[in-house]
């Protein structure tokens, strides 16, 4: 069975291996810091939801990408 390290927990990470386990490749993710990245702590860097993520993609506003801590 093939083995890949995969760099960074955060979303593209986190979707590299699960796509890769999906492929029945044998795989480790490597998070110096909480799993999810920036994206687990963007209500810090956006504390007034500047993020605007809502307003760009308007199917956003019922699942909006920040998380709560």
């Amino acid at each position: 069975m093939k083995q890949v390290v995969v760099v960074g927990g955060g979303i593209a990470g986190l979707t590299a291996a699960a796509t890769l386990r999906r492929l029945q490749i044998l795989t480790t993710i490597l998070e110096r810091g909480d799993t999810g990245g920036i994206m687990r702590n963007l209500h810090l860097q956006f504390p007034d939801d500047a993020c605007g993520a809502c307003r760009l993609v308007t199917s956003l506003s019922t699942s909006c990408l920040r998380l709560a801590p």
